[in-house]
């Protein structure tokens, strides 16, 4: 089956930050309109195409516990790439643009850590990284979280 509507998307996103000395704070959300993005199957197996809207939001914060030695931060993100999900008139959803593949799922990512600079130009940042999986489709295909423990070695070259 090759589809042969108008595809398109369009997006618009607002950041907004707050910035002290010791300490950042903000927010970046967006709306991507996905015109004729996913295709629904019907309970009678019948394909609709849906206009959706995928949505995301993601809060920052980062701040000096050592002014240049030691900084904490932190983030959380939600995405949700369908906001047409109707579980009692379509039985599978399958997105059409590369990125947002999966319409069923939503996301929410957390990270937080350390960022210590032993010496100028040097970080070593602990961090941990959260990732929770929600299926909001019709068949409960995955709900499931990711935890990860990480290290991150950034060298500044050239400063």
């Amino acid at each position: 089956w090759t589809p042969t509507w108008h595809h398109s998307r369009q997006m618009t996103k607002a950041f907004v930050a707050y910035t002290t000395p010791k300490l950042t704070v903000g927010v970046e959300g967006y709306i991507n309109n996905l015109k004729n993005d996913d295709y629904a199957t019907t309970i009678d197996s019948t394909i609709d195409i849906l206009t959706v809207q995928a949505k995301g939001i993601s809060v920052f914060v980062t701040g000096a516990i050592v002014p240049d030695k030691l900084k904490f931060f932190a983030r959380y993100d939600a995405f949700n790439p369908n906001n047409k999900i109707d579980n009692s008139k379509y039985i599978a959803y399958k997105g059409n643009t590369p990125n947002y593949n999966d319409p069923n799922t939503k996301e929410q990512f957390i990270t937080a850590g350390l960022d210590f600079t032993p010496v100028k130009s040097v970080h070593l940042m602990p961090n941990i990284w959260y990732n929770k999986y929600t299926n909001q489709g019709p068949v409960n295909l995955y709900n499931s979280y990711d935890l990860v423990y990480r290290i991150t070695f950034y060298y500044v070259f050239g400063k």
